[in-house]
């Protein structure tokens, strides 16, 4: 093993405990569980936990000042997110992108890395394609959003819903 990994193995963990402490420290009482849980599951490697309560994390809205999702995404998430199923992955980057739609480039660059991370995963890849076409249809980018190959996938995956969906509903109502 070179020594730049070596370091790197090293040198990662420890950024994340700091990251841990000044989070909690920061953080208002109720918010230090689970700054502490996070610490705990993580430093265990219990990524199935430690998937399940950032999940939680993200979901739950907050009561003060919003929390830095890109923030706990870049300083905690990045460093385990190939232990995260690509499709979970993605549905905690839906709510860190909610923070930085008002950046319309940084988003879809963001959307871009993370569509490429899961590429092998085809949920995961349609569903980064049907937010970068959300982010654009937004912005108002509609020929950027129409031409655009990653909606090609997802008006295909439209199609094949919607005549399932009326095959089922005629045959429903031959009956």
């Amino acid at each position: 093993m070179p020594e730049i990994s070596r370091i790197a193995l090293l040198v990662c963990p420890i950024l994340i405990v700091i990251y841990f402490n000044q989070e909690q420290k920061a953080a208002r009482p109720f918010e230090q569980e689970w700054w502490s849980e996070f610490e705990e599951f993580y430093s265990k490697k219990l990524w199935h936990q430690v998937t399940l309560k950032v999940c939680d994390y993200v979901k739950t809205p907050s009561t003060g000042p919003a929390k830095d999702l890109m923030g706990f995404y870049e300083n905690f998430i990045a460093d385990f997110e190939s232990k995260i199923s690509p499709l979970t992955l993605i549905e905690i980057i839906v709510y860190v992108l909610k923070q930085i739609t008002s950046e319309y480039e940084r988003s879809l660059e963001f959307i871009g890395r993370m569509k490429e991370k899961v590429r092998v995963h085809k949920e995961a890849s349609i569903l980064c394609s049907i937010l970068a076409g959300q982010l654009k249809l937004a912005k108002g980018d509609l020929p950027g959003m129409l031409y655009s190959s990653n909606s090609s996938i997802a008006y295909f995956i439209l199609e094949i819903i919607c005549s399932l969906f009326i095959q089922v509903s005629r045959n429903w109502w031959k009956k």
